[in-house]
């Protein structure tokens, strides 16, 4: 069973990580748990909760929208380097550990990098391809309340 989704383990040796990433480790986790079993397990709890939501929705009618007329961009003007500035400095100063390059980093030297950035996303749009390497996201479980049992259920 392909996976598609990528769980977050905190790990005890991460604080280096935590620290340049402005990440506040206040999450408990199950202890005495090998990471990559940690992993499996809550991805096969939360699989099975899906599978039994779909399950018990098998009977009600699915929704079928209208469809709609969208017309393929075949031609667009490219972005400039201002545009792709101002888009920038427009997004939250968030980042995470899968980012190789800090926000605030990223937005301090944005000079010396804009005019490659520009033509990364130009051709990015040009081309219709978004790199799978940057649809990965982190998913951490997080405890539904402080205090509660660590249990997968719990989460």
């Amino acid at each position: 069973m392909k996976r598609w989704l990528v769980l977050r383990v905190t790990l005890k040796n991460d604080s280096l990580v935590y620290e340049l990433t402005g990440t506040k480790v206040e999450n408990p986790l199950p202890d005495n748990v090998a990471d990559t079993k940690l992993a499996e397990d809550f991805a096969d709890f939360f699989m099975n909760k899906i599978d039994t939501i779909r399950q018990s929705l098998k009977d009600v009618p699915t929704h079928k929208p209208k469809r709609k007329y969208v017309p393929c961009i075949s031609k667009f003007q490219e972005l400039t380097t201002d545009e792709v500035s101002k888009l920038i400095f427009e997004l939250n100063t968030k980042s995470c550990e899968l980012n190789a390059l800090p926000t605030h980093l990223f937005k301090a030297y944005i000079n010396n990098l804009l005019p490659n950035v520009t033509k990364l996303v130009n051709l990015s749009l040009q081309q219709g391809v978004f790199p799978d390497r940057y649809k990965t996201d982190i998913v951490q479980p997080l405890l539904k309340k402080a205090g509660l049992e660590l249990t997968l259920s719990n989460y």
